[in-house]
């Protein structure tokens, strides 16, 4: 036999052996396969919890942080707003004073209109009653006159 021959005499031996270990291994009893199942699975677990723990660590991490920012963002919000407020009351109160020193000046306006009205009507009924006398007493003498100019002849 030659060489290369013999060579692949060793290879069939070799993959015959190997193909005869898969089949028992295949044909292993029931319980065995459980139990490498069993251990796989065990592994895969212990994975499955490390992970878990990780995650945990980095979400308590993540919430922290995020619960830091917004309690941050609150509060620079409820500064915000408050000095919005503030602001808002002093235009308020300076608005307020303002409105009121108008109502003030509207009632002494008022006031005064009212004050001079009734002055503008007396001198008025005072000027009426004085035109009325001269009427009166230049009817007079208009009627003498003229009586006293009639003389009887």
């Amino acid at each position: 036999m030659s060489e290369g021959m013999v060579k692949r005499k060793r290879n069939l031996n070799t993959q015959s052996k190997e193909d005869k270990e898969v089949r028992k291994e295949n044909m292993l009893a029931p319980e065995a396969i459980i139990a490498s199942f069993q251990s796989h699975l065990g592994g895969i677990n212990k994975q499955i919890q490390s992970l878990q723990n990780e995650m945990k660590v980095d979400l308590k991490s993540f919430k922290d942080n995020i619960t830091t920012q917004m309690r941050d963002e609150l509060s620079e919000f409820r500064e915000d707003l408050n000095q919005k407020l503030a602001n808002i009351t002093t235009e308020m109160a300076e608005q307020n004073e303002r409105i009121n020193a108008v109502m003030t000046r509207t009632e002494e306006m008022e006031t005064w209109g009212h004050e001079a009205n009734n002055v503008l009507q007396r001198h008025g009924r005072r000027k009426l009653s004085c035109m009325e006398k001269k009427i009166s007493f230049l009817t007079t003498i208009t009627r003498r006159r003229h009586c006293n100019s009639v003389k009887p002849m």
